[in-house]
C-alpha cells in the first residue's frame, strides 16, 4: 500500500491536512485542496513593528494568507495573534515568515508558520480553530453575506447573526463578534 492510501484520498485525508499532518515528499502538492476561507480578524507584527489589525484571507496546514497589508517584504518575520473564540480556542500567537506578497486585490501577504518558534500550544489551538470553521462550513458561507458568528455580551449566547441588527436571540441584548467581548 503507498503512502498515499495510506494517508487517505477523501474527507480523512483532507482533513488530516488541515490539521498539520504533512503529505510525504514526494507527492505531488494540491494546494488548493489544502485551503480554508477563513475570514476572521487577526493582529500581524511585522518585525516586532507596532501590531496592525487585519483579516485572514485563508489558512493551510502550513501557512495562511492576510488581506490588506501595508509594507512587509519577503524573508521577514511575522507574530500573528488570534483573539480566541469561546468553546473554540483560547488566544494564542503563531510565529512565521512572509514568503511572497500576492497578487491579488487587495494585495495580501503569504506567511508561513514557522513550527520551531510557534509553541505546541498555539498550533493545537490554530488546529481547533480551523477544525471548528470546517465541521461550520455555513457559518463560514455566510461570513461574507452580512452574517457574523457573535457573542452576547450578557448571557454569554454565541451564535450567528445579522450585521445590521446584531442582537441576542436568548436575550436581546447587544452581541459582538466573536473574541472582540473586551
Amino acid at each position: 500500500m503507498s503512502d498515499r492510501s495510506r494517508q487517505g484520498r477523501g474527507l480523512l485525508g483532507r482533513l488530516k491536512g488541515a490539521l498539520g499532518e504533512s503529505p510525504p515528499a514526494s507527492a505531488p502538492e494540491r494546494r488548493a485542496s489544502k485551503r480554508v476561507k477563513l475570514p476572521i480578524p487577526v493582529q500581524l507584527e511585522i518585525e516586532g513593528g507596532e501590531p496592525m489589525e487585519r483579516r485572514l484571507r485563508d489558512i493551510s496546514q502550513q501557512g495562511l494568507c492576510i488581506e490588506a497589508i501595508d509594507g512587509g517584504r519577503p524573508g521577514q518575520t511575522v507574530t500573528v495573534r488570534f483573539q480566541g473564540y469561546p468553546d473554540v480556542c483560547d488566544p494564542f500567537v503563531l510565529s512565521g515568515a512572509i514568503v511572497r506578497i500576492g497578487d491579488e486585490q487587495p494585495p495580501a501577504l503569504v506567511i508561513n508558520i514557522d513550527r520551531q518558534r510557534t509553541p505546541p500550544e498555539a498550533l493545537n489551538q490554530y488546529r481547533a480553530l480551523v477544525l471548528h470553521y470546517i465541521r461550520h462550513k455555513p457559518l463560514l458561507d455566510e461570513l461574507g453575506r452580512g452574517y457574523f458568528e457573535g457573542h452576547c455580551v450578557s448571557c454569554d449566547w454565541i451564535g450567528r447573526v445579522g450585521a445590521r441588527k446584531p442582537t441576542c436571540a436568548r436575550c436581546g441584548d447587544t452581541v459582538v463578534p466573536v473574541g472582540l467581548e473586551r
